[in-house]
């Protein structure tokens, strides 16, 4: 009697598989770890170090208005003129010094000195938020504007390069729209408009990290290849300030918008516990 060939084996998935295994966690090293050229990874290094020193000095701006650390150093109309004067200095200042390393001292402390002015002039917006609702508003709006930073600036890094670029006209045209229904409002005084403006312009800047951090990268990359196989240090075409800048007035924005977003719902709740409150000893 002749044995009956043995079935057929079934062939090994790739799930299975430990040689594709173990290339699908090579390429997702490789994609996490090696995303961008050395020049790329360097300047966005120093950009977003920028940022957090910047973050500080704004933070120390508006910790001495708060708390009244200095005597007579406030936040207002004084700390507001410094920090466009040294904002227009960084702006339009730029196309004289750029490329010249030399110049980059200074303008670092240019962008150190609009920080700490501005979180000072943004001591009584912060005072005022407080006030109408509690002490526990700026840390908690800051956590939350720190976890959409790192959110969405690392969805920027690590997605396809120029994937967020098309946003731009979108964007630009929203804020041209918020910035007209701004200016309406300071007339009709409308909570619906003022609620449109706060949660629109929170998306839009949302989606400014994402445009603004492509944007940098492309243009380091561009430049990268532009001065590729030349004696010429590309680095110096690389403005870490006015990188630093746009997103830092990103994050602010957003940081603003959450505050006051949680400081209306914080006012909003305490006026309706005494309705329900009064509803309850009635009944």
């Amino acid at each position: 009697m002749t044995a009956s060939p043995p079935p057929p084996k079934r062939p090994q998935s790739d799930s299975q598989d430990p040689f594709v295994t173990f290339t699908k966690a090579s390429n997702l090293y490789a994609i996490l770890f090696n995303f961008r050229s050395l020049a790329t990874r360097r300047q966005l290094s120093r950009t977003y170090a920028t940022i957090a020193s910047s973050t500080a000095f704004s933070g120390l701006g508006a910790y001495i208005h708060i708390y009244q650390v200095i005597p007579y150093v406030q936040g207002g109309i004084l700390s507001f003129m410094v920090s466009i004067f040294a904002l227009l200095s960084l702006s339009f200042g730029y196309p004289f010094i750029r490329g010249d390393p030399s110049r980059a001292t200074l303008r670092v402390g240019l962008l150190s000195a609009f920080s700490f002015a501005y979180g000072l002039s943004l001591g009584p917006l912060l005072d005022t938020l407080v006030s109408i609702s509690n002490d526990s508003i700026v840390p908690t709006a800051f956590l939350l504007t720190t976890l959409i930073f790192v959110s969405f600036s690392s969805s920027a890094i690590f997605s396809q390069r120029r994937s967020f670029l098309f946003l731009g006209g979108f964007l630009m045209a929203t804020m041209s729209v918020l910035t007209v229904l701004g200016l309406m409002n300071i007339f009709i005084g409308s909570p619906l408009l003022f609620s449109i403006d706060l949660y629109a312009g929170l998306i839009a800047f949302c989606g400014f990290l994402l445009f603004d951090t492509q944007v940098i990268i492309e243009r380091i990359e561009s430049t990268e290849e532009s001065y590729r196989g030349t004696d010429f240090n590309s680095e110096y075409q690389h403005d870490t300030v006015q990188d630093a800048l746009k997103l830092f007035m990103d994050a602010v924005s957003i940081f603003i918008r959450l505050a006051t977003i949680l400081a209306k719902n914080s006012a909003k709740k305490n006026e309706d516990e005494p309705k329900s409150t009064r509803r309850k000893m009635r009944g």
